[in-house]
C-alpha cells in the first residue's frame, strides 16, 4: 500500500510542476453499474497548436495565423450508473488558458457533462464508447512587455472516444483507443479578437485504471493527436 501510495504521490507532483485542450477520458466504458455512483477528482495538461482565423483588430480584417493553446483543468467529477453498462457524469471546476505571444491566463470557471458505455464484455476485456462535452474560459492578460491590456480565452471542446479495457488483474486494468476531439474558441484582447480552431482531431490514447484499496481507484493517461499532447490523472472514490 505504502509503494502505491508513492507512486500516485510522484505522478501529482509531475503533473503539477509540468509546463505543458484535452480532458481526462478514462476508461471508455462503464464503470459503476445500475444506481451505484462515484465522486471524484481529476487534473488535465494539455498543449494544442490551433488556428487563429477571422481575426479583426479595430474592425479591420487580420491575416490568419497559428498559437500554441496550453491548458490546465482540474475539476470534480459525480458519476452514476444510469444502467449497468450505461454511466452519466459531470464535471465542475477551473481551467487556465494560455496561448503563445497572445495572453497569460488565470483560472476560471470550467464545466463538462458525457456519458460512458458498455458495448460488448466478456470476463477479462470490455470495450465502449465515451461521449464528453466541455466548456471553460480563462481571463488573463497580454504577454509583457508588449501586449499589456485585459483579454480573455474561451474554449469549448468535444471528445470522442472508443476502445477496449483490459483487466490484467483484479485491481489493475489497462484501457486505450481512438478519440476524435472538436475544440472551437474564441480570443479577445482589448480591440483584437480572433476565432480558435484545432489543427488534428484524431488521435490515440492510453492508460491505467488502479485499485488502490476497496472502493478507491487511480486513473493516469496519456493523449496524442498529432499537435496535441494531454496527459491526465484522477482518483475517484465509488458507492453503492
Amino acid at each position: 500500500m505504502r509503494e502505491k501510495a508513492i507512486i500516485v504521490g510522484l505522478t501529482v507532483a509531475m503533473l503539477s510542476s509540468t509546463s505543458y485542450a484535452l480532458d481526462p477520458l478514462g476508461p471508455p466504458k462503464a464503470l459503476l453499474g445500475q444506481d451505484h455512483w462515484s465522486l471524484g477528482v481529476e487534473y488535465a495538461y494539455s498543449e494544442t497548436d490551433v488556428d487563429l482565423s477571422d481575426g479583426t483588430f479595430l474592425g479591420s480584417p487580420m491575416a490568419d495565423a497559428s498559437s500554441q493553446l496550453q491548458a490546465n483543468r482540474a475539476y470534480a467529477n459525480l458519476r452514476y450508473g444510469l444502467r449497468d453498462n450505461l454511466d452519466v457524469f459531470a464535471r465542475l471546476g477551473a481551467a487556465t488558458f494560455e496561448m503563445s505571444l497572445l495572453q497569460e491566463g488565470d483560472a476560471d470557471l470550467a464545466w463538462g457533462l458525457g456519458a460512458a458505455g458498455t458495448l460488448y464484455n466478456t470476463v477479462k476485456l470490455d470495450w465502449g464508447l465515451l461521449v464528453q462535452y466541455s466548456s471553460g474560459e480563462s481571463k488573463g492578460h497580454g504577454l509583457p512587455p508588449v501586449w499589456t491590456f485585459a483579454s480573455q480565452v474561451e474554449v469549448w471542446t468535444l471528445q470522442v472516444a472508443t476502445g477496449p479495457t483490459y483487466q490484467v488483474r483484479e485491481d489493475l486494468a489497462v484501457y486505450g483507443g481512438l478519440f476524435y476531439d472538436m475544440l472551437t474558441g474564441e480570443y479577445e484582447g482589448n480591440a483584437l479578437e480572433w476565432d480558435l480552431q484545432e489543427d488534428d482531431r484524431f488521435g490515440g490514447f492510453v492508460g491505467l485504471d488502479w485499485e488502490l484499496k476497496e472502493d478507491t481507484y487511480w486513473t493516469v493517461e496519456l493523449q496524442y493527436a498529432g499537435s496535441t499532447f494531454a496527459i491526465a490523472t484522477g482518483l475517484r472514490w465509488t458507492f453503492d
